[in-house]
C-alpha cells in the first residue's frame, strides 16, 4: 500500500559560519586555502594546499597535488597534526576555510569531526575572512611563482619547498615581535611569556 519505505542514512552535515576568535596561543585558529600553480611543460593547473596558524604565522603543512579534492585537504590535515604533534589529541582548534567542494566534502567533514576539530567555514565573496592564508598565498605568488616556467611537476614541487621553508626559518614578522615563525613557535613551547593576543 506504499505505507513501507526503505530507509536511507542520513549523512551528518554542518555548516558552521566563521566568528571572531581571541587568539592568544598556537594551535587554536588555522586557515586553510589552495591556490593554482600552472606547470607549464605539462600543461597541467597543479593545486597547492596550505595551512597556517594564525598566532605563530608558521606554514604547519602543504600539498601540491593535481587534484584539488577532499583527500588533498584531509592529506594536509593529517599531516598538520602530525607536523604539530597533536593527532589524536586536539584541544580547542578551529579550523577555517572558504566554502569549495574539497572543504564542503563530507569526506572532510568526517575527519574533522574524528579528529575533534571545528571546522568553521567563511561567508561566500568574503575572502578577508581568511586573511591570513590569503596574504601568504599572494606573497608566495610574488616572491616564488610569477615569472618562473615550471617544465615539471617536481620541479615547481622544489621550488615551492625552498620557499616554504624560507617562509618558516627566515621571514620575520612585525605582527611576532620581528621573529620567523618557527623561532616564535618554539619560543612558546618553551614557556616563553607574553601578551600577545590576535583578534580575528
Amino acid at each position: 500500500m506504499g505505507i513501507l519505505h526503505e530507509r536511507t542514512e542520513r549523512v551528518r552535515k554542518y555548516k558552521r559560519i566563521c566568528k571572531n576568535h581571541k587568539v592568544s596561543n598556537s594551535n587554536q585558529l588555522w586557515e586553510m586555502d589552495t591556490k593554482y600553480v600552472f606547470i607549464a611543460g605539462t600543461r597541467e593547473v597543479a593545486y597547492l594546499t596550505s595551512i597556517i596558524d594564525v598566532f605563530d604565522r608558521s606554514i604547519i603543512a602543504y600539498d601540491l597535488s593535481l587534484s584539488a579534492n577532499a583527500s588533498a585537504a584531509e592529506r594536509v590535515t593529517i599531516t598538520a597534526l602530525y607536523n604539530r604533534k597533536i593527532k589524536g589529541h586536539v584541544n580547542g582548534l578551529t579550523l577555517r576555510t572558504d566554502n569549495g567542494s574539497q572543504f564542503i566534502a563530507h569526506k572532510f567533514e568526517k575527519l574533522c569531526l574524528k579528529e575533534n576539530i571545528m571546522h568553521e567555514r567563511i561567508p561566500v565573496h568574503s575572502p578577508n575572512y581568511n586573511a591570513h592564508i590569503e596574504s601568504y598565498h599572494r606573497y608566495l605568488q610574488d616572491e616564488c611563482l610569477t615569472g618562473k616556467m615550471f617544465l615539471t611537476f617536481d620541479e615547481a614541487e622544489d621550488t615551492i619547498e625552498r620557499y616554504v621553508n624560507g617562509y618558516n626559518t627566515k621571514r620575520v614578522h612585525s605582527s611576532i615581535d620581528y621573529r620567523t615563525p618557527n623561532e616564535f613557535y618554539n619560543l612558546k613551547n618553551c614557556n616563553f611569556k607574553n601578551n600577545l593576543v590576535i583578534s580575528v
